[in-house]
């Protein structure tokens, strides 16, 4: 997965963030990878990012699993580089 390729709209980024959920809340051994891609994916969509693409993040905030909850905060913060008024 590129994140150039990820920015694109056109790239189904809801499936590809559902996945990843997925594979962190049962399949925990393999967070170590899927947490810093869904991160990565995170910062790769927010500056064009549906409304839809959002309240899948938002939904993983709600788990059971702290992993799960924890890897969408960190997806869902805005990179500082963008300036205070983000933060």
């Amino acid at each position: 997965m590129s994140l150039s390729s990820v920015s694109n709209p056109l790239y189904p980024r809801q499936q590809t963030t559902k996945n990843l959920l997925h594979i962190i809340r049962f399949h925990p051994q393999l967070s170590q990878t899927a947490v810093p891609s869904l991160v990565d994916l995170g910062e790769a969509v927010h500056l064009n990012a549906s409304l839809e693409d959002i309240k899948v993040f938002i939904a993983g905030t709600l788990a059971q699993e702290s992993l799960v909850r924890n890897a969408c905060l960190q997806a869902l913060q805005v990179s500082p580089e963008f300036g205070p008024e983000y933060t």
